[in-house]
């Protein structure tokens, strides 16, 4: 897939405001994007829980392989 540079800015902008909901669960840490909407409050089954930003558990390569053509 080819993106020109307007895509790619675009899609790093909002990859640096989208935020991950982690929990701990049997001592790892499974991290669920909120993207498109998704939000996983009524299912939280582990010890701890939180929000963080996605940047810090996904690199932008990865972001945009998998979510680029959703904008």
């Amino acid at each position: 897939m080819t993106y020109s540079l307007e895509d790619i800015k675009k899609t790093w902008t909002k990859f640096d405001s989208e935020k991950v909901f982690s929990v701990l669960k049997n001592g790892k840490w499974e991290h669920t994007p909120f993207i498109n909407g998704y939000r996983p409050w009524d299912k939280i089954e582990g010890t701890r829980a939180r929000v963080r930003p996605l940047k810090d558990v996904m690199e932008f390569p990865e972001y945009l392989e998998k979510y680029g053509n959703a904008s």
